[in-house]
């Protein structure tokens, strides 16, 4: 996404609704940090190349990025001399996308500090940092050196230049068409794309929608393209927000880290289910290979008995022979691939040898292979449900539950019975709705492990009728029919979200769990059930219940 200086200006107002109000608390990542004021909800801003910006941010997604957060020198400045402050004033400088926030602190004694919050929403060139009330540099989010930058530095204990000023004069009411024409080609104040396309307006005589945008009040936030603005109309074809600035702005910014962060999460995870994927893969190759070979046995042990029976009878060392040979069934003849190199007596050794090495229980080897086989499903399936998650908070709870089950590269414990303390649980997923729980199994270990070990004859159990998918347990239900009725919509609705059903309403199945059975001889979860209920529900309709409750 991308903006221009008229956005900024435009969510100033805005953040000035925080002035007086205390900073309680200060959160960051490696490139983005969060303030939460009292009484004034939480402001998260980032200096990130691709997604750099500022927006209001609710605690739900704050709660989701807080599992990203980490300690950096700016973050513990910021904690250091900011926290616990009070903002007294907002500005932005004019005609760029720089706004600089201002905090009184107090330290004791009656003696309070005046320091100063910049960021420097420019692009690639994003920043963040804090000075003193001599405007000198105590911390930033990214430092630059005078090797890098000979215009000015942003280091600690630097005295803060800002950025160079751009050329050009800022639109004014009341400015004649040529003035405005000649505003349009050099612009300043406004971004590019939104110049070239209030221009292709100009000139096709939009000439009072183009004074409309950008002398008009109030400010309309929209979006064309990929461009966000802030106007005093709205654009042909733009798509308009009926909201508040820095709410438009957090699908845009905030949304973006926290998909960033998801994809993070979830990529590392993936990559321990890939390894461990290649080397059940291999595995059963190997056994196949095995079968193929102990299947042969036969006609190596035939070989070598041939070769006995016929020393002193065939001329030594040649590449193939023909023999004539005698066992249980009666005279059988046989064509021998021989090694030059060997007598015939060493030949039959080299026969029986194979036949040793691949003689097994082809029986066995293949229940091995049908073992790994539902292995390998079952990672896949713990992968599908992976990519289905859309919390950080849930996606990191899961994603711990794959490292400490199959990933081999971790540290092992020193201490055995810290090992045995540490017992991994299989992967599953649990939402808490009022005195309610549901828990919601990501393959074959985890459905059995809800359902056969966590639930209560009286839980309810629940399955996307005739579709492959989690099984998911609604722990002590509701008494109220009410409440009852939204928790079944809500377990049901994560039933048909982790399954292979995708993303359309269907039919849940749902009974109590003393109605449910492991099926003899099947899978882990393999079940069949009786006096089932059923509810059609959407696969999102549990965001509403249990999200926004």
């Amino acid at each position: 996404m991308n903006y221009g200086p008229e956005l900024i200006s435009a969510l100033a107002p805005e953040l000035r609704r925080c002035v007086g109000c205390q900073l309680q608390r200060i959160e960051a990542g490696s490139d983005w940090c969060a303030l939460t004021f009292k009484n004034a909800g939480s402001i998260f801003f980032t200096w990130n190349p691709e997604t750099f910006g500022i927006c209001r941010i609710g605690s739900d997604e704050l709660r989701d990025l807080r599992s990203q957060s980490v300690k950096t020198p700016f973050a513990m400045g910021l904690q250091r001399h900011l926290g616990g402050g009070s903002m007294t004033d907002v500005k932005c400088v004019p005609g760029d996308r720089v706004l600089t926030m201002e905090f009184q602190r107090f330290v004791g004694g009656g003696v309070s500090r005046e320091l100063t919050l910049i960021l420097e929403l420019t692009g690639r060139m994003s920043n963040a940092l804090f000075t003193d009330e001599n405007g000198v540099i105590l911390e930033a989010a990214k430092h630059v050196y005078p090797e890098v930058n000979r215009y000015r530095s942003i280091v600690p204990g630097a005295p803060y230049a800002p950025p160079p000023p751009i050329p050009g004069k800022l639109p004014r009411p009341g400015m004649s068409d040529a003035e405005l024409t000649a505003f349009l080609k050099a612009p300043r104040g406004i971004g590019r794309p939104l110049a070239n396309e209030l221009t292709r307006l100009w000139q096709n005589g939009c000439k009072d929608m183009v004074r409309a945008a950008l002398f008009g009040e109030p400010k309309i936030f929209q979006r064309f393209g990929k461009y966000l603005t802030a106007l005093g109309a709205a654009l042909p074809g733009a798509e308009v927000y009926d909201g508040a600035g820095l709410d438009f702005c957090r699908a845009y910014i905030a949304g973006e880290i926290e998909r960033r962060a998801l994809k993070t999460l979830a990529a590392k995870a993936l990559k321990i289910l890939e390894r461990q994927r290649g080397r059940r893969a291999k595995h059963v190759g190997d056994l196949l290979s095995q079968i193929k070979k102990a299947e042969n046995c036969d006609a190596y042990r035939a070989a070598g008995e041939a070769l006995l029976q016929n020393l002193g009878k065939v001329r030594e060392h040649q590449d193939f022979v023909t023999l004539k040979y005698w066992d249980a069934d009666g005279e059988k003849t046989v064509e021998v691939k021989l090694n030059p190199a060997l007598d015939l007596q060493g030949n039959a050794k080299l026969y029986f040898k194979r036949y040793q090495k691949f003689r097994t229980d082809v029986a066995v080897v293949r229940e091995r292979v049908a073992a790994l086989q539902t292995e390998l499903n079952d990672l896949a399936a713990l992968e599908a449900n992976l990519k289905r998650v859309a919390s950080a908070e849930k996606l990191t709870e899961l994603c711990e539950q794959i490292a400490q089950q199959y990933d081999d590269g971790r540290k092992k414990e020193k201490d055995a019975r810290a090992r045995k303390a540490k017992n991994p649980l299989p992967p599953h997923l649990h939402f808490a709705l009022g005195d309610s729980l549901i828990l919601v199994g990501m393959n074959e270990r985890g459905n059995r492990y809800v359902t056969f070990q966590e639930a209560a004859p009286d839980d309810l159990w629940f399955h996307v009728h005739e579709f492959p998918g989690s099984h998911v347990i609604l722990k002590n239900p509701p008494a109220d029919a009410a409440e009852r009725e939204r928790a079944v919509r809500a377990a049901a609705s994560l039933a048909l979200r982790y399954s292979e059903c995708g993303d359309r309403s269907s039919v849940v199945d749902y009974a109590e769990k003393k109605q449910v059975r492991h099926i003899q001889g099947g899978g882990p979860a393999n079940v069949t059930y009786k006096r089932p209920s059923t509810v059609l529900v959407n696969p999102d309709d549990w965001k509403e219940i249990i999200e926004r409750r």
